[in-house]
């Protein structure tokens, strides 16, 4: 409990919120996903070049973000992306057609991935000027915020019927709370400058960190699309289990990521990710063997393993002397977004030419490739 007693102070409890917004924000266009496509009468192919879009939108800004957080500060830029995503998130719902529909959602594609990045660059600051270690918690959060949003979100849908009324709620919410919330770290900033001249951003020294990210987010990108179809196809869940992979996928990552922090601090990032990998590991060999019971509790034990994992590379890639913390986070972050986008694809051909079983297995390859990265990777701290 010791690590989750420091967000009862305002300032990170405010920037943990950071984090709950973005899943908590983003889950209200996933709720209604269904209505906007009987709406504009989308079909599938149409609805997942939408999901593109925005996917473009979050990646077309991680070039830019290093110099807008140089520009704005990481605790401005944070609260004005979150301010940004709310009003944005209204607009699609609003459009009249698919190609509007598009356009808006390459907005909130870019809102997005900048607030994503800028709340990791914000914690990065947080953690070097105050000496604490808040980023699994604060990841923690983000589930939390994925798991409010989609529960009480859709209980809100349910009673409002009303995907435009139930936007702008959320934004009056988020706009709400910010005027209470972002006083206590708006004017957090990286002190001074990381390089005095003007220097090209360097790959090398962060490529280890962000191909460690890219195979872990594979696999949950994977997990997050497939569980449900793997456990009825494979393993004949009767229909009140099928849900229950990626469920329990999600509880145990919420829990891992709440006491992550504590654990860190006894382990050090190095060992965590790699004690996490190794867990991953063995939760999808569980998987992977063709029995109920197990491949539910290997689940359970991919989310615990995997909890850790991404918030230490985000506090890594923040942390190299050589680079701006902004653009070591954005480089594991654009590499990995760009698995947890393709891995739900890639295992989608694999199961199609193999069969779901050997498509899990191919996720074990990548997690064992994600702990020979990170033995290369973590050589650099």
């Amino acid at each position: 409990m010791k690590s989750l007693k420091i967000f009862k102070q305002k300032k990170y409890f405010a920037i943990g919120f950071g984090f709950a917004a973005v899943s908590l924000l983003f889950s209200t266009w996933i709720i209604y996903i269904p209505h906007t496509a009987a709406k504009l009468n989308l079909s599938e192919e149409e609805i997942g070049l939408a999901l593109f879009f925005i996917s473009l939108g979050a990646f077309s800004i991680m070039p830019l973000s290093a110099k807008i957080l140089e520009l704005l500060g990481e605790g401005k830029a944070t609260m004005l992306s979150i301010l940004s995503l709310s009003v944005l998130l209204i607009f699609p719902f609003l459009a009249i057609n698919m190609y509007v529909l598009y356009a808006c959602l390459y907005f909130v594609g870019v809102a997005s991935g900048f607030l994503g990045i800028a709340v990791n660059a914000l914690v990065t600051v947080v953690e070097k000027q105050e000496k604490v270690m808040i980023m699994s918690g604060s990841h923690g959060f983000y589930s939390l915020g994925g798991v409010i949003g989609a529960g009480l979100g859709g209980l809100l849908a349910a009673v409002l019927q009303n995907p435009i009324v139930h936007a702008v709620l959320v934004a009056i919410f988020m706009w709400s709370t910010q005027l209470f919330l972002a006083k206590s770290y708006m004017r957090i900033r990286t002190e001074g400058k990381l390089h005095q001249e003007k220097k090209r951003f360097k790959i090398k020294p962060v490529l280890g960190l962000a191909l460690t990210g890219f195979s872990i987010m594979i696999s949950e990108g994977a997990i997050a699309d497939w569980s449900s179809l793997y456990l009825q196809k494979v393993l004949y869940a009767p229909t009140w289990l099928i849900g229950m992979g990626y469920a329990g996928f999600s509880m145990t990552m919420a829990i891992g990521r709440f006491y992550g922090d504590t654990v860190t601090a006894r382990l050090g990032s190095v060992k965590m990710i790699q004690v996490g990998i190794i867990t991953g590991a063995v939760g999808l060999l569980l998987v992977i063997s063709g029995n109920l019971i197990p491949a539910l509790l290997g689940f359970m034990l991919i989310g615990f393993g995997f909890s850790g994992i991404i918030p230490e590379l985000y506090r890594l890639a923040g942390s190299m002397n050589d680079i701006k913390p902004s653009e070591g986070i954005a480089a594991v972050s654009g590499t990995g977004y760009i698995g947890f986008l393709v891995g739900p694809v890639g295992l989608g051909y694999v199961a199609g030419q193999l069969g779901l079983q050997a498509s899990f297995g191919v996720l074990f390859l990548f997690t064992l490739f994600s702990f020979v990265m990170s033995k290369t990777a973590l050589k650099v701290n």
